[in-house]
């Protein structure tokens, strides 16, 4: 922290905003935080406020904007996918049963099953098993591949939009690593290449 604001403090004395002022964002929204994070030495102070300023790669602000905020949401992302993961291996492992749980609402797993289409004439372990495969198919599917429970749980009139924009979602590990790739420094300066995986995450 001690060398953040020592860096912090000379980009200020040759003309620059940094995060430093943005350090006392807790009385406020953390979006403003991050937005004042991601004008780090791009913004010139008042005095030449006008000036948009680019990067060596060509990027600007607002490109920077998109990537970092893109990037926070990302991390959430990334969390979410592994609580899932482990949620479905739980759930195979015990339709195996190599756990300590039990399955106590065999009528939801049911509905689930029948929603995603899988036959509920099966005992609960076999219905338990083959939907912790199909969810962990799910996550891995790539663009242009049905995806079974968009298909099945996400709003009609949503899809139609998605698919207007061509923004329609992949699994989600492809839309980690589509959204991560497009926010390395220097790849490019394209903003499109931020805004759609960001779109398909619903940003």
């Amino acid at each position: 922290m001690i060398l953040l604001r020592r860096y912090c403090k000379k980009s200020e004395r040759m003309g620059f905003q940094t995060l430093l002022t943005g350090m006392r964002f807790r009385k406020k929204s953390d979006a403003t935080s991050v937005l004042r994070v991601l004008a780090a030495n791009f913004a010139r102070t008042a005095s030449a406020a006008s000036v948009k300023e680019k990067g060596v790669c060509g990027i600007d602000p607002d490109a920077m904007a998109m990537r970092t905020l893109l990037l926070h949401n990302i991390m959430g992302a990334g969390t979410y996918s592994h609580h899932a993961y482990e949620a479905y291996r739980t759930l195979r492992e015990t339709a195996l049963g190599k756990t300590c749980f039990q399955m106590k609402d065999p009528a939801k797993l049911k509905w689930m099953c029948g929603m995603v289409g899988i036959s509920t004439n099966q005992s609960d372990s076999m219905l338990a098993e083959q939907l912790a495969d199909l969810l962990d198919q799910e996550m891995a599917k790539g663009p242009g591949e049905p995806g079974v429970m968009v298909e099945a749980f996400a709003p009609k009139k949503r899809k139609e939009v998605w698919k207007k924009l061509n923004i329609y979602p992949s699994g989600v590990i492809h839309e980690e690593q589509n959204c991560v790739a497009s926010c390395l420094t220097n790849v490019d300066d394209d903003r499109s290449l931020t805004e759609k995986p960001s779109a398909s995450l619903r940003i």
